[in-house]
C-alpha cells in the first residue's frame, strides 16, 4: 500500500481503512497529517475496487483535534496552511463519491467530534466521549459551528463550547452525531458489517445520491426538487438502474422494494 505521513492505509474486502496514526499525540492532525487524509480519500474514490471509506484512529483517541503547525510561535502563513488544511478534510469528505463510516474507538474531541459529524455514519464505542473543549486553551470550536451547528441544536452546540462540557456516547446518539453505539473493542468490526452491507448495492445509485444530498442540503425546497429531477435522470440512465430493472421485467429480482430481514 502507498505511504502517507500521520495516517495508515489498509483494504479491508471493498473497504479502505483510514486510521489516524498518531497515539503519542492524540491522533491530533497537523497539516501534513490532514493532507495525507485528504490523499488517502482521494484515492478510494479513484479506485473502482473500493466501495466504502472507514475513518479511524489508533489507541485512547478517534482524533484529539488538531495540532496547529508551529503554534504559538508560528507564521500568519502557517496558521493559514493549517486552517485551510482541516477544512479541505471536510470538503474531501463532502465531494467523496463514496460512504464514509466514523470508527469512533475511545474519544472524539474538538475537530474529532465536526470529523464524526462530517462522515456519513457513525459508530462510537459504549465508553466513548465527545466535547469540543477548544475554550480551555483560549480557542473556540469554530469549525464545528460551520458543520456541527446544521446537526446540534444550538443551545446545545453553544453550551459544549462555552463550557468544554464532556457528552457520553448516549448523548451522542441522541443528537444523531453517531448512529450505533458498539460494544468496547469491537467498533471497527461493526463499522465493517456496516460496509459490507451497503458494498452489496450500486455503486453509481449510491454516488449520485450522495452528492445530491450533499447539493441539496442547504437549497431552498423548490431548488432542491429541480436538482432532484435532475439526479434521477441521471441515476435511471445508470447500467445497474437499467440491469435491475430488465431483471425486475423479467421476474428475476422481485418488484417488492423492501428487504426482508433474516
Amino acid at each position: 500500500m502507498k505511504e502517507y505521513t500521520g495516517i495508515v492505509v489498509t483494504k479491508e474486502k471493498s473497504t479502505v481503512i483510514i486510521r489516524i496514526n498518531r497515539p503519542e499525540i492524540n491522533c491530533k492532525i497537523n497539516r501534513a497529517t490532514g493532507n495525507s487524509i485528504i490523499e488517502a480519500i482521494k484515492d478510494a474514490n479513484s479506485d473502482d475496487e473500493i466501495k466504502v471509506i472507514i475513518l479511524t484512529g489508533t489507541g485512547e483517541y478517534f482524533c484529539g483535534g488538531g495540532e496547529v503547525d508551529n503554534h504559538p510561535n508560528g507564521t500568519l502563513k502557517d496558521y493559514v496552511n493549517y486552517s485551510e488544511a482541516f477544512c479541505n478534510i471536510h470538503y474531501a469528505i463532502y465531494d467523496s463519491f463514496k460512504p464514509i463510516i466514523a470508527a469512533v474507538q475511545g474519544k472524539a474531541v474538538a475537530g474529532g467530534f465536526s470529523l464524526t459529524e462530517a462522515c456519513d455514519i457513525a459508530v462510537c464505542s459504549e465508553k466513548s466521549v465527545f466535547a469540543l473543549p477548544e475554550i480551555t486553551h483560549g480557542l473556540f470550536p469554530m469549525i464545528a459551528l460551520a458543520t456541527t451547528g446544521k446537526t446540534i441544536p444550538k443551545k446545545a452546540l453553544l453550551k459544549l463550547s462555552y463550557t468544554a462540557e464532556v457528552i457520553s456516547a448516549e448523548q451522542a446518539k441522541e443528537w444523531v452525531i453517531v448512529n450505533e453505539i458498539a460494544e468496547d473493542g469491537k467498533v471497527l468490526e461493526r463499522a465493517l458489517e456496516i460496509a459490507d452491507e451497503i458494498s452489496q448495492y450500486s455503486a453509481d445509485a449510491i454516488a449520485f445520491g450522495r452528492r445530491a444530498y450533499y447539493a441539496m442540503n442547504n437549497m431552498p425546497l423548490r431548488d432542491a426538487l429541480e436538482y432532484s429531477r435532475a439526479a434521477l435522470f441521471g441515476t435511471l440512465y445508470t447500467d445497474d438502474a437499467i440491469n435491475m430493472g430488465q431483471a425486475v421485467k423479467n421476474g428475476e429480482l422481485p418488484l417488492d422494494y423492501i428487504k426482508s430481514k433474516k
